[in-house]
């Protein structure tokens, strides 16, 4: 009534935590549609970056944790949405820059999730060099992918009921930039010499012993239980095996004369990604 009646109301103000909350929603929102390639939401706003201007003076260890997550996650979206092909150095120079600024500050734990978030940027930076057959470009984003891969293995099976689930969307993201790497062919490229660099099937196999490791784990004499991540365990099986029978068709037509390729790169990301077991649509309890 009193606003109604023109009678001046004090701004209302927000707090630190607030502010915190929305750049947390952001990192988590941007993170998981960008990692499944939907790009058109959400957008940057004028609040978003107040929150992150303002969270930058608090001097917190933790508050540089979140800056250095959403600003890397930010590149990560400018460069899976920019139709531009000439940027790359320009934004992997600003992400070198947020992640040398932050992870000496970080503990452990916060710069495993830094770095995964870093590297996850730098590969969606020069995946476009797929495209392009920019042979620089290619073996950067390659350079990334190992990266990536030796970090995500370096996570312990106790600490994944506990991880933000977008370290799993990310890995996600990775599994298709691997099966659009392994299915690159152009004259003056070594193919066999990239899949010998990501062996696409040992990587399956760790991450299905993984995901089915968390069902046998114990927390303080408590079993835990999720369905979700013993699915995941399935679907990374099935990949390897469907991924191994493609790629052994592919060697056997170049031995024939043919240019080495792994076919059903469709069917194999549609058959990892598609369902709800990606997205959240898990059972998660704790059995007494």
């Amino acid at each position: 009534m009193a606003h109604l009646c023109g009678i001046p109301q004090p701004s209302k103000s927000i707090s630190d935590e607030e502010m915190r909350a929305v750049m947390g929603v952001f990192w988590v929102a941007s993170t998981v549609f960008t990692s499944f390639r939907k790009t058109d939401v959400p957008s940057w706003t004028p609040w978003l970056q107040q929150c992150l201007d303002t969270l930058s003076e608090t001097g917190l260890d933790s508050d540089k944790l979140l800056i250095g997550l959403v600003l890397s996650q930010k590149i990560m979206h400018q460069a899976m949405s920019s139709s531009l092909l000439h940027v790359p150095e320009a934004q992997q120079t600003s992400l070198d820059s947020i992640t040398s600024a932050d992870t000496t500050t970080a503990n452990n734990v916060a710069q495993t999730l830094l770095l995964l978030q870093h590297s996850c940027a730098l590969i969606a930076i020069w995946e476009p060099s797929f495209l392009t057959h920019d042979l620089n470009g290619i073996w950067t984003c390659v350079s990334a992918l190992t990266s990536y891969l030796t970090l995500y293995d370096s996570l312990p099976i106790p600490s994944y009921p506990t991880l933000p689930f977008t370290v799993f969307a990310q890995f996600a993201y990775v599994f298709v930039v691997m099966v659009r790497a392994s299915s690159i062919h152009f004259d003056g490229f070594d193919g066999t010499l990239l899949r010998e660099l990501i062996d696409f099937e040992k990587v399956m196999e760790q991450a299905a012993e993984k995901y089915e490791g968390v069902a046998r784990l114990e927390v303080d004499g408590l079993r835990v239980r999720s369905e979700g991540f013993t699915e995941w365990g399935k679907k990374c099986r099935w990949a390897r095996m469907f991924y191994g029978m493609r790629a052994r068709e592919g060697a056997a037509e170049a031995a024939e004369g043919g240019g080495a390729h792994v076919y059903g790169e469709a069917m194999l990301v549609d058959g990892l990604t598609s369902g709800s077991d990606w997205v959240g649509g898990d059972e998660f309890s704790i059995d007494f």
